[in-house]
């Protein structure tokens, strides 16, 4: 099960290069250092003049 999801505007899922170009190959050491909400909405991107959400997946036990 992957960790992270990234949404536009329409809530579709798009691919995590976004995240590769944004924060390098590090990007996911990057995305869990960010600890102010452990899971759910983290933050939102802009690239290419568009929006994306980064969302961290909930796990159930």
């Amino acid at each position: 099960m992957e960790k992270y999801e990234v949404k536009n505007i329409e809530s579709k899922d798009e691919e995590k290069k976004i995240l590769r170009t944004q924060y390098g190959n590090l990007w996911e050491s990057v995305l869990d250092r960010l600890s102010h909400q452990p899971n759910g909405y983290i933050m939102t991107i802009h690239h290419k003049d568009n929006k994306f959400k980064i969302y961290r997946k909930l796990f159930v036990s």
